[in-house]
């Protein structure tokens, strides 16, 4: 199997919760101008201690942030036929997006957002020059993207919609879904009901908008609540069911995943300053036909791939009003 199908897989894989950046691109991106975001069921465990009060997102219009997306992939590989592992390295992979916030009603914040910067940093991979300046290319694709996306008082995003989609090149399929992740979780999800220190509480969702299905469940702990700035950590489980997974580049399936982690983090509920780390560790399976599809004797190869992974997220800079 090639390194860039495993890298790209893996990344695939993984990207319900995280934002990549795309290890290869597809031969068209197929992206649509507009689409609701996933559904997420949440049950309140344990309404913490007293004082409790209700706690929501009431953006301030008119306000913006700078955030930066960065992820760190570490894979190690084996396949059924040899006991010895393959060590895949990707480059990290970063992304910059402004977000503003144009209005706010009762129903919650239409916030519209631009792609300002993206990257790589190709230091200690095992990457080519021709490899390297192929994924930069692909990262950098989507800079200068605009788009916009409501964001309820809750914190779920209801709707994503992009502008000018049409003119993007096909390798820019994959930052493009692993922007729109990542915007979808930049805050988290809060319960309508009132909630103290030590809250915690348990979100489920299940995703197939970058072609895969998966499952993310995550339980939050609130760690502290003052005026308009909360801080909690969780924990992270995630699994992927037997499926096919398009990488354009020959018959590949996923067979299973299963990743757990944790994430620790801070939001403001008037703006869109967040900071968080989360770390996700676990194993997937990925089935490649070696040959074309016409070969008689094509074989699958099963691999077995253990993944270390790590994002962040934090303000680039400190916000100005916007206009």
């Amino acid at each position: 199997m090639r390194c860039g199908v495993i890298a790209r897989c893996a990344l695939a894989a993984m990207v319900v919760a995280l934002s990549a950046c795309g290890l290869l691109g597809r031969e068209d991106p197929r992206v649509e101008p507009e689409r609701p975001a996933t559904a997420t069921r949440l049950t309140l465990i344990d309404p913490g201690a007293e004082p409790r009060r209700p706690v929501s997102f009431r953006l301030t219009p008119n306000t913006s942030v700078d955030l930066e997306l960065r992820l760190d992939l570490h894979l190690t590989q084996r396949t059924s036929d040899t006991e010895a592992s393959q060590t895949l390295d990707p480059p990290v992979t970063r992304q910059t997006v402004r977000l503003t916030v144009d209005r706010t009603d009762q129903d919650g914040s239409q916030v519209s957002f631009q792609v300002i910067d993206a990257g790589i940093d190709p230091a200690g991979t095992l990457l080519t020059d021709v490899q390297i300046l192929q994924l930069t290319a692909a990262v950098q694709s989507v800079v200068g993207l605009t788009g916009g996306m409501h964001v309820d008082p809750r914190g779920e995003v209801t709707s994503v919609s992009y502008h000018d989609t049409a003119e993007l090149p096909p390798e820019s399929a994959d930052a493009l879904s692993s922007l729109e992740q990542g915007l979808t979780s930049v805050v988290p999800l809060l319960p309508s009901e009132p909630i103290g220190r030590g809250a915690r509480w348990r979100t489920v969702s299940r995703s197939d908008a970058t072609g895969l299905t998966l499952r993310q469940t995550t339980v939050y702990e609130v760690t502290s609540i003052e005026d308009d700035r909360l801080t909690y950590r969780a924990t992270i489980t995630q699994d992927a069911p037997d499926q096919e997974v398009d990488t354009g580049e020959g018959p590949v399936r996923l067979l299973a995943a299963d990743l757990v982690g944790s994430t620790t983090g801070m939001v403001s509920t008037t703006g869109l300053v967040t900071e968080s780390e989360t770390s996700l560790r676990g194993s997937q399976i990925v089935e490649q036909t070696d040959g074309t599809d016409q070969e008689q004797d094509a074989r699958p190869r099963r691999v077995t791939q253990d993944l270390d992974l790590l994002l962040t997220v934090k303000p680039v800079e400190a916000a100005e009003p916007a206009g």
